[in-house]
């Protein structure tokens, strides 16, 4: 949130020193947090907590209801892609 230090480089350089423990790329998760911050619950954008319908719920096969209860799933499938290209 750029509140740790009225600095701007400290805040990166902190924001790098955390995300690498847990091998994510800061600069990528930077910019999906701020959008995730500027589309906070809706339905479509917020791909920081992507939200589901009821119906769309549903409408899963078991195999993808046990993987969306599952949270480590989501890290294990998508860490490798944002760490690649930084989606």
């Amino acid at each position: 949130h750029g509140t740790f230090s009225d600095y701007v480089w400290v805040n990166d350089l902190c924001g790098h020193l955390a995300h690498a423990p847990i091998l994510a790329p800061y600069w990528p998760w930077q910019k999906s947090h701020r959008q995730h911050h500027q589309y906070t619950s809706h339905l479509t954008k917020d791909r920081g907590h992507p939200w589901v319908t009821e119906e769309a719920y549903h409408s899963r096969n078991i195999i993808e209801k046990y993987f969306a209860a599952f949270p480590l799933s989501g890290w294990l499938r998508w860490n490798p892609i944002y760490t690649v290209i930084g989606l």
